[in-house]
């Protein structure tokens, strides 16, 4: 599921929906998978672009999409907070980031919006913001941090093992949802994309 390409929200995408009730499905989906060796099925996801495109639009899925990048970025902080740098680093380049043509990070989930908080998320405390740049009011950016809580407290649930064995279930945890299938779906044309977008989110999927 999670490749080297870039996902873009486009404009017409619908406001951030998912809650506490939602992330913390998610995050057990994810745990219960690794407890018993399976491969977790993230479920459809539809993108305007091709198989082999190094740039998508997603549109539908984008708030299972924004989440799975919003834990990969609290599983990244806790591997930072035990010492284990060279590990959390992979997580950040190899999925979370790409390097600009000036070396800088830039996220692989391009937002807009509101959702330039998730920006702050995923490259670490983003240099180019800070939290006083957004709306702590915002309905949207009070979801993204209600996200950040539930799996940085889904994260700890071994914290009080030895050093040794939490990194070892951390890495268990990285390997799961990094491995993780979807069905993903392709359209070259945005009227088609749109059009099945449109139908998709009448009847209510996420």
């Amino acid at each position: 599921m999670l490749i080297s390409r870039k996902y873009q929200i486009p404009d017409f995408q619908r406001e951030f929906t998912w809650g506490k009730s939602d992330f913390q499905t998610l995050a057990e989906d994810i745990l219960q998978s690794e407890k018993k060796s399976t491969t977790p099925f993230l479920g459809t996801f539809m993108f305007i672009g091709v198989q082999g495109d190094d740039v998508v639009k997603i549109t539908d899925g984008q708030q299972r999409l924004t989440s799975i990048f919003i834990f990969l970025a609290c599983l990244r902080d806790k591997l930072y907070e035990i010492k284990k740098d060279n590990y959390a680093d992979a997580i950040q380049e190899r999925f979370l980031c790409q390097r600009d043509n000036e070396n800088s990070l830039q996220a692989t989930l391009e937002t807009n919006a509101t959702y330039k908080y998730v920006d702050h998320i995923i490259v670490n405390k983003n240099p180019y913001y800070t939290d006083d740049d957004f709306d702590k009011n915002n309905d949207e950016i009070q979801k993204f941090k209600v996200a950040q809580k539930v799996f940085g407290k889904s994260l700890e649930r071994h914290s009080n093992q030895s050093d040794k064995e939490y990194f070892n279930w951390l890495s268990s945890i990285r390997d799961t949802i990094t491995s993780a299938f979807a069905i993903n779906l392709f359209s070259a044309e945005k009227k088609e994309a749109y059009l099945a977008f449109e139908s998709l989110n009448s009847k209510g999927q996420p």
